[in-house]
């Protein structure tokens, strides 16, 4: 059971830094989907929601787009993050 919490809880802390990597982006949910090859924002959605954990074949896409690596999407370390998202995400926080 404390691992079905856990990989809630992972889950939804992937499920965050998507919606962040997104909005920081300025990309609607729908151009996410068609730039990462889902068929409709309904996919995308569940990945923000966390009802399901993003794959890393659609992750890798993402990294692509957004000028991250892997480690910020599933550790949410900031290492890989290149310096004009790192610096939209900042800009986030502080609104």
């Amino acid at each position: 059971m404390a691992e079905d919490v856990e990989d809630q809880l992972l889950n939804e802390q992937i499920a965050h830094r998507l919606r962040q990597t997104r909005r920081a982006l300025g990309y609607s949910q729908a151009l996410m989907a068609k730039l990462v090859g889902l068929a409709g924002a309904n996919g995308w959605n569940n990945y923000e929601k966390a009802k399901n954990r993003i794959p890393v074949d659609i992750a890798a896409q993402l990294c692509t787009i957004a000028g991250c690596d892997m480690d910020w999407i599933y550790r949410g370390e900031f290492s890989g993050v290149s310096e004009r998202l790192l610096t939209k995400l900042q800009k986030m926080q502080d609104t």
